[in-house]
């Protein structure tokens, strides 16, 4: 599982949120999504809390675009802990106003992190206990 704590606005509080990957129907590139974690208990997912890539052309194989207009502070988290999970340094991407920092994720980091499927079988799981 991987964690990242995320600054908000204020600073005075941080949000704790697990990443998990599936693939973008379009293409089959790497997306890479992020959910609340309620407390330190893993079995705590809370809602969605964003989407750590976009889907560009440049993306392809492991290499993926980080959502930098969107999601700032999750990929600011994310890039202080590039030398976990990205094999090298960024490249820019450019898409309209932005400039998207590119990386290829390291196999690490598909060791570490939870696949959506598995996410949402926990979610399922949780449902019907709950219900």
């Amino acid at each position: 599982m991987i964690t990242l704590d995320i600054s908000r606005h204020n600073r005075e509080k941080k949000d704790k949120v697990v990443l998990c990957y599936d693939r973008y129907a379009v293409d089959d590139s790497i997306a890479v999504l992020a959910y609340i974690l309620e407390s330190e208990d893993p079995s705590e997912i809370g809602d969605f809390y964003g989407d750590l890539t976009r889907n560009i052309s440049a993306s392809e194989g492991n290499f993926i675009a980080l959502d930098a207009n969107n999601a700032p502070n999750l990929v600011k988290e994310f890039l202080r802990k590039k030398s976990y999970y990205v094999e090298e340094e960024p490249t820019y991407y450019p898409s309209g106003f932005c400039m998207y920092p590119c990386v290829t994720l390291s196999d690490k980091f598909f060791k570490e992190c939870d696949t959506y499927d598995s996410l949402e079988k926990f979610f399922e799981t949780k449902i019907s206990k709950e219900g």
